[in-house]
């Protein structure tokens, strides 16, 4: 019996450790638009912190893997990164990032960084991103490895230039979005969905949109 009671005690303190460290698992995850549009610029991707709590990290450093369809124009610090005053380092073109500062303050959960890109006009299908070569470091004075996660993929499906609303299909409601949304508002949208490139939302943008969504009807882009 004494055996027995032993054993149960040895099992509940096993699963309260192994429990209180999952619940300390800390993780960085790629988040991003629900879907995007071949030509489209200021796509903006975030790399957000969970599960900090205890941890103690105060820098770390993550690679964005980045798709052929999509350039990176710029990056900035988030605002986890902010309120903790670190400073952003990214490489331009493949960005590895690290977040880092004069200071030792530890990083909350939120918004570490961002990228901004453009999406090739050729794109097509779902563009992939993932994040790799996690490396977090502690607030101690001599600084160790701090073990983080990351979330699953980021994938982002190419819809058509003329599908206005996002919903993926392109029909009458994406003529009325577009009404509404570019020429009969006083304010429209900026920056414009100018589908044959002359610069100003108009009847032919809007025909083109309506052709598309005719059986078969396919979305011209271009003079």
């Amino acid at each position: 019996m004494r055996f027995s009671a032993f054993f149960l005690f040895a099992a509940v303190l096993l699963a309260q450790t192994f429990g209180s460290h999952a619940a300390h698992a800390q993780t960085i995850t790629l988040t991003g638009p629900q879907n995007v549009k071949p030509g489209q610029t200021g796509v903006v991707l975030s790399v957000n912190l969970s599960g900090s709590a205890g941890a103690n990290i105060a820098a770390l450093q993550a690679t964005l893997s980045i798709p052929a369809g999509f350039t990176i124009t710029s990056s900035s610090i988030g605002a986890s990164g902010t309120s903790a005053g670190k400073t952003l380092f990214c490489n331009p073109t493949a960005p590895t990032c690290i977040l880092a500062g004069l200071n030792q303050t530890v990083l909350a959960d939120g918004v570490l960084f961002t990228v901004t890109g453009t999406v090739a006009a050729s794109a097509s299908g779902s563009l992939g991103f993932s994040l790799s070569n996690q490396l977090g470091a502690s607030n101690a004075a001599k600084a160790v490895s701090v073990p983080i996660a990351t979330g699953p993929a980021l994938s982002l499906p190419v819809i058509s230039p003329c599908d206005i609303n996002g919903d993926g299909k392109v029909d009458i409601s994406d003529v009325q979005a577009y009404l509404n949304s570019y020429i009969l508002t006083a304010t429209p949208a900026n920056p414009i969905v100018d589908l044959n490139g002359d610069g100003i939302a108009n009847i032919i943008d809007v025909q083109r949109i309506a052709t598309a969504g005719t059986p078969g009807g396919a979305c011209v882009t271009g003079p």
